[in-house]
Order: structure tokens, then sequence, then C-alpha cells
């Protein structure tokens, strides 16, 4: 088996990491399927469709940007029970160390709004501080929240997403590095699950005629294109309910993302088209993507 992607534990200072809630990364142009806070001000792309379904996503290359590497930042803290507030919409600054200058990596735009992922962005081989910041501001601002990151300095991978989970005490990010090129998204589609869900991960398997497929976190799973079912996002007992998606496979690769708070019965899951064309400042991740 073909492992695409290589979900990573966030190093952060001071900060712990509970179980199975380490690696993920969030993001949507939409509330995402049956998740909690819906953003409203958000634009459906619905001119995107015709790259989703059963078709390859060819229009949008691989990569879909050039330079050396590719960062790209979510917003996956729901507003729930035991969470700090923060702003609905976030942006984030970043400084290759040492001794670089802090570069806003989505100045000009709305800022990443709850389960929102940020459109790639090119990054220089490097080790980086991460400062998040509320959007509409600068990076001399105060920081929502602070950490570092030196995956992208490694040369074997090629994408890094950084989805802030809870920028509380405890865990506090899902990241995912990508290492995959054109040969590994040929014939195939690369779906890739990350669970952001605090405290308490769900178990999220496909099925269709031919059997049921298990997503691990943080482990990537090929699919042959053309195969249509149901991602299910089940929790133990039953509490919160299972959430539902119908998908059909295609040939590129995707990412799912489960997010929320459980206690609240308060989650949700996104879908992410990880190569194809952004949607103004966001990465493609609304209800059409790989829908029958």
């Amino acid at each position: 088996m073909r492992r695409a992607w290589l979900g990573l534990v966030l190093v952060v200072a001071g900060c712990g990491s509970s179980g199975g809630d380490d690696d993920v990364a969030i993001d949507g142009a939409v509330a995402g399927d049956g998740g909690p806070t819906v953003d409203a001000a958000v634009t459906t792309d619905g001119a995107t469709s015709a790259s989703d379904g059963a078709s390859a996503d060819a229009a949008a290359g691989f990569p879909n940007l050039p330079g050396p590497k590719l960062f790209r930042f979510g917003h996956m803290q729901a507003s729930g029970t035991g969470l700090p507030t923060i702003p609905d919409f976030l942006d984030v600054c970043v400084t290759r160390t040492p001794g670089g200058t802090p570069v806003q990596m989505y100045a000009g735009t709305a800022g990443i709004g709850r389960f929102q992922i940020g459109a790639w962005r090119v990054l220089d081989v490097g080790n980086y501080a991460l400062k998040v910041i509320a959007a509409g501001g600068t990076c001399a601002d105060a920081s929502v929240y602070d950490a570092t990151f030196s995956q992208i300095n490694d040369a074997t991978y090629r994408r890094y997403t950084y989805l802030l989970k809870n920028a509380g005490s405890g865990s506090t990010a899902c990241g995912s590095i990508q290492r995959s090129g054109p040969s590994d998204v040929a014939n195939q589609d690369i779906v890739f699950y990350s669970d952001c869900i605090l405290n308490g991960g769900p178990t999220v398997t496909f099925t269709d005629g031919a059997g049921t497929v298990t997503f691990p976190d943080p482990v990537s799973r090929p699919l042959a294109p053309g195969r249509s079912g149901t991602i299910t996002m089940h929790f133990a007992n039953g509490s919160p309910p299972d959430l539902t998606r119908a998908f059909r496979s295609a040939t590129g690769q995707v990412s799912l993302h489960a997010y929320g708070v459980p206690v609240d019965n308060n989650v949700g899951m996104l879908l992410c088209d990880d190569l194809a064309a952004p949607v103004g400042h966001l990465s493609l991740c609304n209800a059409q993507v790989r829908a029958p």
C-alpha cells in the first residue's frame, strides 16, 4: 500500500498531547457536513463541481503552486465546553528561523474562519516560528497562539498543513505532511484522514458494494476511482450520533477532517480536494467535493 501522507505529532513548548488527537488538519469553504458553527460569510463555489465526483482533478496540476515547499493553515477549534474563546476568523504569521522576517499568510483577506482551511502558500525550506493572530491584524499584533514547526525543513516532504484545534492548554494542533507526487495519485484516489475531535475521536469508514475501508488517523488510504458509497463517522456508544456522507472516488487526493466537541454532541466532518484550485484564499472544502 502506498502511503502518500505521514501524520506528525507537533511538539509545542509547554503543551502536552491527548491520545488520538495529535495529528489532524481541518478546513473548509463551508460549515462541513453536519458540523458545529456555520460560516455564513463563506462563498460556496458551485463552479468547481466539474472537478469533483468521478472525474480526475487534472485542471489544478500537481503541484498547483511553484516553489520548494507549500504551507497552509486551518482553524479547527470549535466553540464548546472547556474551550477558550478565540476569534472566529484567524490569520497566521510565519518567520523562518533564525533571523527571518515575519510573513502574514492571508493578509488582505477575511481570514480563516472556523472549520476552514486556507489555500496553499509557498515557503522556503527551513524551520519556522508560527504566530496566530486575529484576522485583519498584522504580525505586530498580540498573538492568539504561538508554536514552532520544522516539518518543511525535511527534503522528503512537499506540503504541510497546520490545523489549530485548541488554543488553550493541552493538545493544540493536528498537522499533516504530504510526500506524494504525480505517480502516487495516478489512477487512484488518495484519502487522508485527520482527527481534530477534542477528547474522543471517532471511527471513520468508507463502505460500498465492494466492502469497507477504515481510515485510521493519520494514515492515507488509496481507493480505486469510481467507487460510490458512504463515509461514516461513528462514535463509541452512539454518542454523538453517526455522521454520514455520500462519496464517489475519483483520481487525485483528498483530506477528510473530523472536528468538534463530542461532549456537546457538536461534531462534523469536512472533505477537501487538496489538488484543486483554491476558492479565493481558501482550499476547496465543501459538500460538492467527491459528491456522487
